[in-house]
């Protein structure tokens, strides 16, 4: 199956997704090892799957409503690269959950940025590989958007608080 690029889907998204040590000792997550109060940061460009690139194009037609949004993050511990026709989180899913209203907020005229935070104890069994994210509508019947962390996948233990920032817009070219 062929990999898109995100430019080509005509929905840019940014992620960023941090690992900050809560702890006061250093961790090792990985690709790298953080003393307390560091962090790690990766930024990357997501794609909008195909499931993702239909409910746009339908709800510019039918509208949009609050009963339909794209506020469920998911993470799981595969870190390979999506390609449009995928549907679900590709490794084992270890968290799910809806984003807060309150950490849904309009930047710009057409941008939106989603933040979540899977916090120190968070989930229950760890450590786990933190190696991709996804976006999922809020009644989980597809998915928007996901990113493969590839080489920058990480170690999420009881020590370390992860924040991820999407920033969804759309751009005239």
């Amino acid at each position: 199956m062929e990999t898109i690029q995100e430019e080509s889907a005509g929905v840019p998204v940014n992620v960023k997704i941090q690992a900050e040590n809560v702890s006061d000792e250093k961790v090792d997550i990985g690709p790298t090892e953080l003393g307390p109060g560091e962090t790690y940061e990766t930024e990357k460009h997501n794609l909008v799957v195909e499931d993702g690139l239909k409910y746009l194009a339908e709800k510019f037609t039918s509208g949009f409503s609050r009963s339909e949004e794209i506020n469920v993050a998911s993470f799981g511990d595969e870190n390979s690269s999506t390609t449009i026709g995928m549907t679900s989180i590709q490794g084992n899913e270890f968290a799910r959950g809806k984003v807060p209203d309150s950490r849904i907020t309009k930047v710009g005229n057409n941008e939106t940025k989603i933040n979540y935070i899977v916090g120190p104890g968070e989930p229950a069994s760890q450590p786990q590989t933190f190696g991709e994210v996804a976006l999922f509508d809020s009644s989980n019947s597809f998915m928007f958007a996901r990113i493969g962390l590839g080489a920058d996948e990480f170690q999420k233990t009881s020590e370390i608080e992860v924040r991820v920032q999407w920033q969804i817009g759309f751009v005239n070219q």
